[in-house]
């Protein structure tokens, strides 16, 4: 109804990616003590520092936000009409 590709993408990234970091505040505490966990019982012992989920956090947030773009931007380039000829 008239707003950017651009503006669409971030409306919609911006969504998944909140959705994203909620998941990630929830779940790197469990995550960091059950690796943490498991990695004890090696015979070489290394510890998880928090540049490893700092990385892993990044990671996931750009890939999120790929994935949703070129979603969002396919389908905002899309022709409405072809799509309810289809129909």
């Amino acid at each position: 109804m008239g707003a950017s590709v651009l503006r669409l993408m971030r409306l919609v990234s911006g969504d998944f990616l909140m959705l994203v970091l909620i998941s990630v505040v929830v779940a790197s505490p469990v995550v960091w003590y059950v690796m943490n966990d498991w990695l004890r019982d090696f015979s070489y012992r290394i510890q998880i520092s928090w540049i490893d989920m700092a990385v892993t956090i990044w990671a996931a947030m750009v890939i999120t936000a790929l994935t949703v773009g070129i979603r969002v931007g396919k389908a905002a380039l899309q022709n409405p009409v072809d799509a309810l000829k289809e129909r």
